[in-house]
Formats: C-alpha cells, sequence, structure tokens
C-alpha cells in the first residue's frame, strides 16, 4: 500500500496500456502516447537546463486545506525548481481548483496534477460524492459498473484538472487483521481483482485520465523533503555513473509526453463555476446507487425471508444498534409497512437494556441494523463485548433478519450471528447504503453480491443469495426510469409554489412513480395559512371523492372476481329497498358509470336543523348517548335510525329524464352495506383485511383520529353552516360526516405513499407485494370506457379521459392531453387528485386541502394545478 511523505519523485518509466495490463499485469509496454506530439515534447525539452529536467520527474504532495505557509512553500518549489507536478491530498475542490490554476501560472512548464482517489476524488475532497470502498466493489458481479465507475471518476479528474489517477490498487486481502489494505482491496479473489482493477483502468484511461496499479519500487521513490538536495542527488548519482543523463533525460521526454496526452500544450484555466454541482452530477448519484445496490450481499434467507411478505400477518420492529435516532435504515423501512423503532446504544445501562429486550418479544419480526461500526479491525471494528452479548441474546429469542452496515470481516466478531434467519451486509455504512438495504427486504429492488472474501467457517468467498427485486415499489432517482430530476423539480416546484403563493391552498404534496418506482415525492407549504406546521410526507389528507375509487370501489371488483356481483343485474337484487320505487329497473353498470339517470347529490344535512338554526332534537345531540350513537365529530352525535332516513332519502329521490352522464354520489353512499351484507363482516374491516393492510397500507382509513394524532391529519374546511367548527381529523363531506365517517362517497384519509400502492397495484393490472387482489379481466373491464357510444367517459367507477382527448386542442382536454385512454383516476373535491396510466406505466398523486377554509376557493380549478403537474410528467417520459 502507498504511503505518501510531503515529496514524492515519480520516475514515469512505463504505464501500460489497459489491454496489455488485462493479459499481464508486469508486462511492460510502452504507451501510445509517447508517439504524439514530438514536436512540442522537443521544443520544450530544449528550453530545460539538466537540473530542469531532472526537477521534471519530482512531483510534490500539496494540499487545499492548508495554512498559506504551506502554499507559499509550494509556490516557491514551482517557480525556483521548475518540478514536474503536483499530487493533491486533503482539502477543498473549489480551494483545489484556485490552488491549481495559481500554481499553474507560477510553472514555466504546466504541471501534471495527480490525486489519489479510489472511490473517487470525494476520497480525499469535501463536498465530492464518493464512490463505494473497493471491498464493497469487490462484491459486484457486473464489472461493466466498474467501468461505468471509472469513467465517472475520470470526469471528475477532467474537471478539477487532475490527470493522474494514482489507482486502482492491486492488493490482495489474504490477512483479514491488515489495517491499511482491508477494505481498500477488490477482495481476495485474484481473477475477480484482476478484472475489476482492468475496468477501473480502462474507464478512467478511456476517458484521458492516467491510471496505473502501482507496482512496488516501479513508479515511486520517496526522497526528503528537501528539493534541491534531491535533484543533487540525482547529479550525484549521474555524476557516479549510477544512472545516464542520457536516461534522465529519457525519462524528462516521457513526463513532456504524458503532459502533452494530457492538454497540457494548450493549459487552460479550470473553470470555478457550478464546479461543485459539476463535481456532483446526477449520473454520478445515480451510478453510486447502481453500484450499492449491485454490491449488496445476502447471506441469510431461511425460507425465503427476504422479500418479507404477507404484511398484514407480521409485526415488526426495527432494531438499531449503535444509533440514538431514527435512521435511513428506519425511515426507509417504515415506508413499506406498519412497524414500531427501537434503538440501543453502549451507553445503555442494564436496566434499560433488559426493558428493551422484553419489549421486543412482543413482535413477530426484528429488523435489526448494526451501524456505526469501524472499518479497521483495531478493537473489533468497534464492536465491544456488550453490543456482542446483546446481539446474540436478541437473536436466539426472536425471529430475526440482520444487516451489517460494516466490514465483510466484521461478521467473524458476532458469534451465533449465522442462526438470524436473515443476514445481509452492505460492507459499509451509509444513507445509500441503510435505504437500499431495506428496498432490498420488501423486494423494492434485488440483492445479487456475492462475498468478496473469506470471513470464516460460516461466510465464504463468493457466498450471497440472490433474491427478487421490482414486486414492490423501489424508491429511486427519475433519472433511474429515463426521466430528468432538475426539470421536474424545477416545473412542478414552480407550479406547487404559484398555487400557494396565489393561495390555491396553504401546501400540498406531489408524488409520482414510473415503472414501478417512486422519483417524485414532495410536499410544500404549510398545514394552514397561519404558517405555523410545514406539510410533510407522512401527513394524512382527507381523499373526499377520490374515496370511492380506493374505498367501495376494490371491494366491488373482488366482489365481482367471486361472482357475488353481476355487473348486468338490477340494482335492485343488492338493494331491495329499491325495488318498490322509481330505481327499480337501474343497472349496476350503468350506475358505477353514472349514466343512471340518478341526481348528483342530496343535502342530507339540512333536514336536521329547524328554521331557527338550532338541531331538531330527534337528530343530534352534544353528547353521545344509545339513542346518539353515531359520532359526526367531537361534539355532535346523529340518532340511531337517521342512517335509514338517508337511505330512504335516496330512494325517494327524483330521477333524471335523460342517461346521460351526470357525475352521482347516491350510490356510494349505499355500497359498504351492500359489501357488508355480501361479505358477512364489516365494511372498513373487509377493506382493511382484503387490501390496505396486505399492500401494507396501513394508514388508509376511515375516522383517522381515532388512530393518529391531529397534528399529521391535514384540516380542511371551517364549517359555518352544519358542524359550526373547523374540520379537522374528521371527514369534510357532510353526508359521509352522517355516515359516522365510513362511506363510500368519502372519508378515507391516508398518506400519499399509501395511496399509491393501492394506485400501483391498480397500475400493475391486480398485483403487488408478490399478491393478486383482483384478476387482470376485473381491472380490465373496469377501467374501460363502458358507455362511449353515449359520449361518457367513465369507466366503472372511475374517471377517465374525455373521448377522443388526444384530438381536442390541449386547454379542452382532460386530464391531460398526453393521458392515453388506457388511463384511470379519480378527483376529490378537498383538492385531491390521483391518475394511473398502464400505457405509459406512470403514477401520480397530487394532495391539497384547498378547501381550507372554505370551499369557496375556486383557484385550484381555476389554474389547473392539478392537472399541469401530470402534464409535467407526461412532457418529462417524452424528453427521455
Amino acid at each position: 500500500m502507498k504511503y505518501y511523505k510531503t515529496i514524492l519523485s515519480i520516475f514515469i518509466s512505463l504505464f501500460f496500456h489497459i489491454s496489455t495490463f488485462s493479459q499481464d499485469i508486469q508486462e511492460k509496454v510502452p504507451p501510445p502516447f509517447l508517439n504524439y506530439g514530438k514536436e512540442w515534447v522537443d521544443s520544450v525539452f530544449n528550453t530545460l537546463s539538466p537540473d530542469e529536467r531532472i526537477a521534471q520527474l519530482i512531483f510534490v504532495a500539496a494540499y487545499s486545506n492548508k495554512d498559506i505557509v504551506h502554499e507559499v512553500e509550494i509556490t516557491d518549489v514551482v517557480r525556483k525548481y521548475k518540478i514536474g507536478g503536483l499530487i493533491f491530498f486533503q482539502g477543498d475542490p473549489l480551494k483545489q481548483a484556485i490552488l491549481t490554476n495559481f500554481y499553474q501560472s507560477q510553472s514555466k512548464v504546466p504541471l501534471l496534477i495527480a490525486m489519489d482517489g479510489e472511490w473517487g476524488l470525494g476520497m480525499r475532497l469535501n463536498n465530492i460524492m464518493k464512490f463505494p470502498y473497493q471491498m464493497s466493489l469487490g462484491a459486484i458481479t457486473n464489472d461493466s459498473l466498474i467501468y461505468t465507475m471509472g469513467c465517472a471518476v475520470a470526469n471528475q479528474c477532467k474537471r478539477l484538472g487532475v490527470h493522474i489517477n494514482l489507482v486502482p490498487v492491486m492488493d490482495i486481502n489474504n490477512n483479514l487483521k491488515n489495517p491499511v489494505i482491508n477494505y481498500r482491496s477488490f477482495g481476495e479473489d485474484k481473477r475477480n481483482i484482476t478484472s475489476k482493477v482492468a475496468m477501473y483502468m480502462k474507464g478512467l484511461q478511456d476517458n484521458g485520465i492516467l491510471a496505473r496499479a502501482i507496482l512496488a519500487g516501479n513508479d515511486i521513490l520517496e526522497f526528503t523533503k528537501n528539493v534541491p538536495q534531491a535533484i543533487m542527488e540525482i547529479k550525484k548519482n549521474i555524476k557516479e555513473g549510477l544512472i545516464s543523463q542520457e536516461e534522465i533525460d529519457n525519462r524528462c521526454r516521457k513526463v513532456l509526453s504524458m503532459k502533452y496526452r494530457a492538454g497540457l500544450n494548450d493549459f487552460k484555466k479550470i473553470n470555478t463555476e457550478n464546479l461543485i454541482a459539476d463535481l456532483n452530477p446526477v449520473s454520478s448519484k445515480l451510478l453510486n446507487r447502481k453500484l450499492i445496490k449491485a454490491s449488496l450481499t445476502v447471506l441469510r434467507n431461511n425460507e425465503d425471508l427476504v422479500p418479507l411478505k404477507n404484511l398484514d400477518q407480521v409485526n415488526i420492529a426495527t432494531l438499531m444498534l449503535g444509533a440514538s435516532v431514527l435512521t435511513p435504515f428506519q425511515s426507509m423501512l417504515e415506508k413499506y409497512t406498519r412497524m414500531e423503532h427501537f434503538n440501543w446504544t453502549e451507553d445503555m445501562d442494564t436496566s434499560a437494556t433488559n426493558e428493551l429486550f422484553v419489549n421486543l418479544q412482543s413482535f413477530d419480526l426484528l429488523v435489526v441494523g448494526i451501524s456505526d461500526l469501524n472499518q479497521i479491525p483495531y478493537k473489533d471494528f468497534g464492536i465491544t463485548e456488550k453490543m456482542k452479548q446483546f446481539l446474540k441474546q436478541v437473536i436466539q429469542s426472536n425471529q430475526t433478519l440482520v444487516v451489517v452496515f460494516g466490514n465483510a470481516y466484521s461478521l467473524d466478531k458476532f458469534k451465533g450471528i449465522e442462526t438470524a434467519k436473515g443476514l445481509i451486509l452492505t460492507y459499509q455504512d451509509g444513507s445509500l447504503f441503510q435505504e437500499l438495504a431495506a428496498q432490498v427486504i420488501f423486494g423494492g429492488i434485488g440483492a445479487t453480491g456475492k462475498l468478496p472474501v473469506n470471513v470464516n467457517e460460516y461466510f465464504k468467498l463468493n457466498d450471497g443469495i440472490d433474491t427478487p427485486g421490482g414486486i414492490r415499489f423501489s424508491y429511486t432517482l427519475p433519472e433511474a426510469v429515463g426521466m430528468n430530476s432538475e426539470v421536474l423539480d424545477k416545473k412542478i416546484d414552480s407550479i406547487a409554489l404559484m398555487g400557494i403563493r396565489e393561495k390555491a391552498f396553504p401546501g400540498c404534496q406531489v408524488l409520482a412513480a414510473h415503472e414501478g418506482a417512486i422519483i417524485f415525492h414532495k410536499w410544500y407549504g404549510f398545514q394552514t395559512y397561519n404558517n405555523l406546521i410545514p406539510v410533510k410526507k407522512t401527513d394524512l389528507y382527507d381523499f373526499a371523492s377520490v374515496t370511492k375509487i380506493t374505498g367501495p370501489l376494490p371491494a366491488l371488483m373482488k366482489l365481482y372476481d367471486n361472482e357475488k356481483i353481476d355487473l348486468n343485474e338490477k340494482f335492485s337484487y343488492y338493494w331491495p329497498d329499491f325495488k318498490r320505487s322509481n330505481k327499480s329497473k337501474i343497472i349496476v353498470r350503468d350506475v358505477l358509470a353514472h349514466q343512471a339517470s340518478l341526481i348528483p347529490y342530496i343535502s342530507y344535512w339540512k333536514n336536521t336543523i329547524r328554521k331557527n338554526g338550532k338541531f331538531k332534537w330527534h337528530t343530534l345531540k352534544r353528547d353521545s348517548s344509545q339513542l346518539f350513537p353515531v359520532k359526526v365529530n367531537n361534539k355532535l352525535y346523529l340518532h340511531k335510525n337517521y342512517i335509514n332516513k338517508i337511505y330512504r332519502a335516496i330512494r325517494k329521490s327524483p330521477m333524471r329524464e335523460n342517461n346521460d352522464l351526470t357525475y352521482s354520489g347516491l350510490s356510494f353512499i349505499l355500497y359498504p352495506k351492500i359489501i357488508e351484507n355480501l361479505t358477512g363482516i364489516s365494511y372498513e374491516t373487509y377493506l382493511k383485511r382484503n387490501f390496505y393492510r396486505p399492500l401494507g397500507a396501513f394508514t388508509l382509513t376511515y375516522n383517522p383520529a381515532n388512530q393518529f394524532p391531529l397534528a399529521r391529519i391535514i384540516p380542511t374546511e371551517y364549517d359555518d353552516l352544519f358542524r359550526m367548527e373547523q374540520i379537522h381529523g374528521y371527514v369534510h363531506d357532510e353526508a359521509a360526516a352522517m355516515m359516522g365517517g365510513i362511506s363510500g362517497n368519502a372519508g378515507l384519509f391516508g398518506t400519499a405513499n399509501d395511496l399509491a400502492k393501492l394506485m400501483q397495484m391498480y397500475l400493475n393490472m391486480g398485483v403487488y407485494g408478490g399478491k393478486r387482489f383482483i384478476s387482470e379481466e376485473t381491472l380490465k373491464e373496469f377501467t374501460r370506457y363502458q358507455f362511449a357510444d353515449n359520449k361518457n367517459r367513465r369507466g366503472l367507477g372511475f374517471d377517465k379521459p374525455l373521448l377522443e382527448n388526444q384530438k381536442l386542442n390541449p386547454e379542452e382536454t382532460y386530464p391531460t392531453i398526453s393521458a392515453s385512454s388506457s388511463s384511470f383516476g379519480h378527483s376529490g373535491f378537498t383538492g385531491t387528485f390521483t391518475w394511473v396510466d398502464p400505457e405509459k406505466e406512470l403514477l401520480y398523486v397530487f394532495f391539497s386541502n384547498r378547501v381550507y377554509p372554505t370551499r369557496e376557493n375556486q383557484k385550484i380549478y381555476d389554474l389547473n394545478i392539478r392537472t399541469s403537474i401530470l402534464q409535467v410528467l407526461y412532457d418529462a417520459m417524452v424528453e427521455k
């Protein structure tokens, strides 16, 4: 391994062409660049004195994080002795660029700039992303990713004016106690190492950066800190015949040839504008994700535990060892399902540890993450006996899935870890490693990594179990699916913030998924206009009419699958109260498609109020009782028989003369009772048991105030007509409120992330998380145009684009001109909207509380905010 003193003298005796290197690393072949630019090389060489030719072989270590004294020393060496180059070490990229420009301006011959960036320039410089360590890369089975990383590192070098990257290293891990090689080696398999070194070098060299695997004694000679003394020593060796002047001249010419090859014959200053952004391009961030994903190694997967299944049947807890706060690992895990989080740290006393251990016994599965470990073996990688014993106890007492965010060799320190039901190794720690490991656990992404070293008898070279991905959401960058994050951020931010600025709503949330990956999820503004509580991603919104396609509709589709509902049957067959009414002949299909001649709505609440504005005594009371058990809100309780009055009002309501498309919510108030009659269990229980919980969508619920703190629930309108209060934690819709908050027309609440799971199941034609919920045939039937000949754009319950939508002028279309005929979704009165397009594999969720503080606010419609953002997503797909 390389150690650098302040002054390094690099004798550039040879550089290996990558093809020659891959055949025989020891074979010396003159690099082709020695034949380039001879005229320039000769012209420069002829201006150099013998001492200056020697100095061209000397490279001095430089830092961009030291004081002015160091900078003066480097400047003096460059000016006075005409050295050949600098090797930059720790510091700041912007400062290094400024110093490089200055040092170059002081040099007689342009300087070669070198660095040692094994995992990119971020290894030495702050504010630059770091690629994975070499051991992590050693676990990757697809070596083309290593080549791509070499290209990305080369681009970093070129942007910062670096010409040589003194990597990769060829060290073989044959001693797990080695404090230096260890994680900086690709592993211990020579073929694996050779292949990855070759690909890394090729990536660098194909993009104009000189690279080499250091062979001891060939390239680096360590001299004293005194440059003139070093020159004198070489001159002495020439005089004594140990080195010839001709050899010095040849080596000098090689250095000059390298400078020509690096473009220093036409040196240009480093442009410092946008430097940090250019050193951290989105392409490199995406590549980093790919590298980490490809390195993750599953070492135990008993009974195919990973990816986790049957989320409704397993009570999960997370336990982080070495962290005192919620970690990125835990935050990502809880995006997939409900769980409780626990942490253990070294400073926990025996009593607290015992209490924690007892609490963990009530869970079906513990997902244990081990973080904050050292990469070097000193003091067992920072693993204490206390941690070892606690983990061993946990594994012995629970069904456990362990994730080690640390060095592969650290596995040897955890006795009994091999008995865990599941075990994943990430090789190093960091937010991305934690987040991607969590995605492996739930099947958002798959694992393909193989152990690059032998650890012990339980964990051997090339161990690694492949697991499937793509069965649930992955969470990634737009670029992963060919979309541009900068464009999405700029355009969606602009529209959302415009809505806030124009007071269309106090805050909102936008989520988008493409090709099964959530690629955009941002939240803006505040819960109310007083700007006290910011919107958070975990907030629950009132879905309003989005409830129609997320509450009764999935249940109706499943019942249709089970042949318990006939779409062509009379509605009165399922709702007998209609048999002796003007609705006796309406058909289920017509009702779901909103062309059964039903009126749009009934203001049921108005019948509860006297002319003097007070509630009728037999309808609503301020306190609950056996006669008034139906909770409208905290201050109002409805008579137990009033729901039957609502049913009667629907039965007695007039019918429209025409059967054209007229949106009506009346039937959706009846569906919960129909579903209960057909299934024998309560409507909400049926939904949770068959859909929400298996999906991991535990926030999808009615009456959220019964389960969640009000701070997580977005308020809606101030009701100054019926409930006479700010609606918060209860459904906004009056009819749903009078049904006790549980209705098919409105009442469902949830987070954007959980709604997306249900919508993705629809987009997948009934499948999510490896489970089929609804048949493909049924979903296609419910989401197709039902009565296009009647100029009706609706599916069964679902809204769809206007007929011949793409032939219309953009301003006349709905929801947007780009929406395919297979797409479907629904909007909600409170300011919600969701849309999926199977043809484009696009999913979109928009949440707002535009009705705060009043429903009279129509700006969300006037400004076309929801559909404008949807069009941005379509445009981004076209641009890719």
